[in-house]
């Protein structure tokens, strides 16, 4: 999750300092917003934002699971599907930016860095929806990750007489897609839903760091690592909802997210001498994600609308934490994250027109700092991190929607926070 605050936050401990928990705190301070987290060092500290497909559903905060009756509950919430009764096709597209971020501190330990700003365009969203007798089916496609990054990190401490300078570069290109298909049934006013999608998961980063003594002898290490790696893994989606009248209606949800499987290479050059050369199977752990929602009707043409997920970021511990960098020294026993709780709030007002129906939305939501936490007897590790300061990050979103004669609908959403904003167009043709 982005911070919230420029420049990042740091502190210095008194006594030596090791320069690979700086460059864990630069990650923390000044990390983008991405869906999933892994746990290798190079991607430690990503903070994720399990956003949703579909404009109309982001102009209300991303508060759909009570609702979710258009095409992008294959994603949202299946058992959704089982409101379109007539086919469909669905598409959408998403303009995100990423702000740049850069900072620098002075002390004991002096370091400057620099996160180039992130544009991506992209067709992010494609379904076709059928109904065959009572029973209702979507086939989708949703690139649920394209991050493009480079961040350049330098810093130069003199601490007991020593004297060392680092420069740290990282390129990372991920991007993540799923392809999948759902099923719905209408069981009198209840409407059960099951998505199943193949998630795949293409990987292309670089990561080096050299690291220069200066005094009172010279010493130089040089370290480089790369991850090229493709995996494909299984994932799914169960979906309930109940509409006890049309003023009232709730939904869950269960996404089980998938584990990604990858392979890291590492080589560790010290004063021109090869002393390292290893390969790391890294797990890429998604967590997953149980939800709930509520959709109340005051009047006939404005809906409210408040989700509540629960988010299990234990997993990224549980499920395999890889130390890369340090792993004679380093044990992911040190490490902890907490699970967390998030609440979205959103509203839609509609305004018919004839055979024509504008909507109007507007949503809020926050999204809780889930910071991998260091736990371990450490004293300098134990300082960085409880000193760490970080706000959580807010979301103000809005956004509007044309249809005509429930055939045809253009929706637009606007999605504002501290580190960034996104701009999602979707588009929806029924046949009737």
């Amino acid at each position: 999750m982005a911070s919230q605050s420029d420049p990042c936050y740091i502190c210095a401990n008194e006594g030596a300092i090791d320069l690979r928990w700086l460059k864990l705190v630069f990650w923390i301070g000044c990390s983008g917003m991405l869906w999933a987290q892994t746990n290798e060092e190079l991607f430690r500290e990503y903070q994720f934002n399990f956003s949703l497909p579909g404009a109309r559903a982001n102009a209300m905060g991303g508060a759909f699971i009570g609702l979710a009756d258009d095409a992008t509950s294959s994603f949202a919430n299946p058992a959704g599907l089982a409101f379109l009764r007539d086919a469909a096709i669905s598409l959408e597209y998403r303009d995100r930016t990423i702000d740049t971020r850069t900072g620098s501190i002075s002390g004991p330990t002096n370091f400057a860095f620099e996160q180039l700003q992130q544009e991506i365009q992209e067709i992010s969203f494609l379904s076709f929806n059928a109904r065959w007798h009572e029973w209702y089916f979507g086939v989708f496609y949703y690139r649920f990750l394209n991050e493009r990054q480079q961040r350049d990190f330098v810093s130069r401490t003199l601490i007991d007489g020593i004297e060392t300078v680092s420069a740290i570069n990282v390129d990372l290109g991920l991007t993540g897609t799923n392809q999948g298909i759902g099923i719905a049934r209408r069981v009198r006013n209840f409407k059960f839903g099951l998505s199943i999608n193949q998630a795949t998961l293409d990987v292309a980063t670089s990561f080096t760091k050299e690291q220069v003594q200066i005094h009172p002898e010279f010493l130089e290490k040089f370290t480089t690592s790369r991850i090229d790696e493709r995996d494909h893994q299984l994932a799914y989606t169960l979906g309930l909802q109940h509409g006890p009248s049309e003023w009232f209606s709730w939904g869950l949800v269960a996404r089980i997210n998938p584990n990604f499987n990858l392979l890291e290479h590492v080589e560790d050059v010290s004063s021109g001498q090869t002393i390292r050369v290893a390969d790391f199977d890294i797990p890429f752990v998604v967590p997953d994600v149980y939800g709930a929602g509520i959709r109340v009707k005051p009047r006939n043409d404005l809906s409210v609308l408040l989700d509540w997920q629960y988010v299990r970021y234990q997993q990224i511990i549980k499920n395999g934490f890889t130390i890369v960098e340090s792993p004679e020294s380093d044990r992911s026993a040190f490490y902890t994250v907490d699970d967390i709780q998030e609440f979205h709030l959103g509203a839609e007002w509609l305004i018919p027109q004839g055979n024509h129906v504008w909507a109007v939305r507007g949503g809020y939501y926050r999204n809780p700092t889930h910071f991998v936490e260091y736990i371990g007897q450490d004293p300098v590790q134990s300082a960085l991190f409880s000193r760490r300061e970080s706000p959580d990050e807010n979301h103000v979103t809005m956004g509007l929607g044309w249809g005509f004669k429930n055939q045809f609908n253009l929706d637009l959403s606007a999605n504002f926070w501290g580190g960034g904003q996104e701009f999602t167009a979707s588009i929806i043709w029924r046949k009737k």
